[in-house]
């Protein structure tokens, strides 16, 4: 197995594996962990968590899909990686915009 291949099926992997982490066990999100009591409860953990996992499950086949179907179409190497990874760099900005519905809490 060449080494692009390896590389886009762990990061994909990994990007999964993120949000199954994120729907198990909410109080690792970043950001929430830190937040006062009285703010965690102006957050929606369940449908944040939610969120979450299908986002980054969906991001990280998506991005592995994306490689290999492009591979497939006869897209070079470099292609295939730099399209996939495109997938993550505006996935994963896009899925903190999108995070912001779950917090209640006023913004300054």
């Amino acid at each position: 197995m060449s080494p692009d291949i390896i590389v886009v099926l762990l990061t994909g992997a990994l990007t999964a594996g993120c949000g199954f982490l994120a729907g198990a066990r909410p109080d690792l999100i970043a950001g929430y962990n830190t937040m006062s009591a009285e703010k965690k409860k102006n957050v929606d953990i369940r449908g944040l968590s939610t969120f979450l996992r299908k986002w980054l499950v969906a991001l990280g086949a998506a991005h592995i899909a994306v490689y290999f179907i492009l591979r497939l179409a006869g897209a070079g190497v470099e292609t295939g990686v730099l399209t996939a990874c495109a997938v993550l760099f505006i996935g994963i900005p896009s899925l903190s915009l999108f995070a912001r519905r779950y917090d209640h809490n006023k913004r300054r």
